[in-house]
């Protein structure tokens, strides 16, 4: 049985699931243009609520003359962040809901405008997009938009839109809404595999499965689906946290006692050939139940993306009898293996196929310590040759890193994602009355409890779960 559920987002929390400060992007054009230097004044706005001025040093705010909510950078310019007009709209709705003045129905008018103005028609919805910029680091270095953010404006829009009574506000939010149901195919961020459905936070090639970014888009979906009696996003709320639930086992690393941030990650492959081969190509990554992805030589920009080396294979032509491949492995296909496919000719003798792995270290956001292990030797007769490598799921695993400890609060390193997870969990379990989801956040919630006593979290925070905003949880130790 369903049960009522009202979510209330708090500044916390958004720290937490956003993709802030480390933006995917830019935003369209239009917003670039839009940008200002040191030099434009910025525009006066009514003040935020202490809870978010609070954040002010974390999220830099700062006006754009149009009144979208940028960051400013050291630079001097503003950078208007898709995900700030989220921050800043619910912010002063709240606001405003609480007292309302003309002061703030003006404020929620003119944020919410600018952020629509942002946006641009893709596949008959309504996108804010995020932009190349390598400078600002990213998953995913070509135009896209993200699940998360859309799902976040889908709420504040059409709250802001009833609030000050504005029809046009109401709209934006159901285009906006509609572009949670593109396919990823159709550069969306709705993906359906063997596994079900996903709303991707960043969509990949391979599906990242990134699991509070899925978690927050199906918590707004379904504040979504409160607020306005959406049939769609009811269904898509219900049937992703199905899926959600049976993959939750793929998230578990119980000897870690932690959850994994997302089911991909990045590593090298290697292939030694006895001699350097004429040609290598056709080289793919197949991820059963979810495709078969190429490895495109001259694309390596972010190790989020599966190429060759470019010093080690030019226009198919190992360069040496050593070729490395960034690759990123997905555990989205276990119990089955992920299969490495190449086509070689001319290399006679055998190609010995190696993997790089690590351990796991909590201040760091990917395997340290890395050392070469072999996953196959394949026996070559100098012919045209199509050769298929397993790559087991226990070493995908090795890749696929657990959460960690990377970020500071008050000086100490905490974890925020797991207990974001688990919060997250509660809810949507209340939501949609999927019991897997409560017994998993019960599971992950003990598994706070037992940092205190490992030696790999020693001089560790649990604070991130204590303090959580999500909710309001019981104490997790008691």
């Amino acid at each position: 049985m369903r049960k009522n559920l009202t979510l209330t987002l708090a500044v916390g929390v958004l720290v937490a699931c956003s993709p802030t400060p480390v933006a995917p992007g830019t935003a369209t054009d239009a917003t670039t243009a839009a940008s200002a230097s040191a030099d434009a004044a910025p525009r006066a706005m009514p003040p935020l609520s202490p809870d978010l001025a609070s954040m002010q040093d974390f999220y830099r705010f700062q006006f754009l003359p149009d009144g979208y909510p940028g960051r400013l950078d050291d630079d001097g310019t503003v950078f208007a962040h898709p995900i700030y007009g989220t921050y800043v709209l619910g912010d002063y709705v709240r606001q405003y809901e609480a007292e309302p003045t003309q002061e703030l129905r003006d404020a929620i008018s003119t944020v919410a405008h600018a952020a629509v103005s942002r946006m641009d028609e893709h596949e008959g919805a309504l996108v804010f997009w995020y932009d190349v910029d390598v400078e600002r680091a990213s998953r995913l270095y070509e135009r896209h938009y993200s699940g998360l953010t859309q799902a976040y404006y889908a709420v504040r829009l059409h709250r802001a839109g009833i609030a000050i009574d504005d029809p046009e506000l109401v709209e934006a939010a159901a285009e906006v809404f509609d572009s949670l149901l593109v396919p990823a195919e159709d550069g969306g961020v709705y993906f359906e595999s063997s596994r079900g459905i996903s709303i991707a936070e960043v969509p990949q090639a391979p599906n990242s499965w990134i699991l509070n970014g899925w978690q927050s888009a199906l918590a707004s979906m379904d504040e979504y689906a409160d607020m306005t009696g959406s049939p769609e996003a009811r269904e898509v709320v219900d049937r992703s946290a199905t899926t959600m639930a049976e993959m939750l086992p793929l998230y578990e690393v119980p000897e870690l006692r932690t959850s994994r941030y997302g089911l991909t990650g990045f590593t090298y492959l290697r292939l030694s050939f006895e001699s350097a081969p004429a040609r290598l190509s056709e080289i793919e990554l197949e991820v059963p139940g979810e495709g078969e992805f190429a490895f495109a030589e001259s694309e390596g920009i972010s190790r989020w993306q599966l190429y060759p080396l470019d010093e080690d294979l030019e226009d198919g032509r190992p360069t040496s009898s050593s070729v490395r491949l960034n690759a990123v492995l997905s555990l989205a296909s276990s119990p089955e293996p992920n299969r490495l496919h190449f086509t070689v000719e001319g290399a006679e003798g055998e190609v010995v196929v190696e993997v790089q792995t690590g351990r796991f270290d909590p201040l760091v956001s990917a395997p340290v310590d890395t050392s070469w292990e072999r996953l196959a030797s394949v026996p070559l007769d100098g012919r045209q040759q199509d050769v298929v490598v397993d790559i087991d799921p226990s070493t995908v695993a090795a890749v696929v890193a657990p959460t960690n400890f990377t970020k500071e609060i008050d000086g100490q390193n905490v974890n925020v994602y797991h207990s974001i997870h688990v919060q997250r969990l509660r809810q949507l379990g209340l939501a949609t009355g999927v019991d897997q989801l409560d017994e998993t956040a019960d599971r992950w919630s003990a598994y706070v409890c037992d940092w205190a006593t490992m030696d790999v979290y020693d001089g560790l925070s649990v604070r991130g779960a204590q303090d959580s905003d999500v909710g309001s949880p019981e104490a997790w130790c008691p």
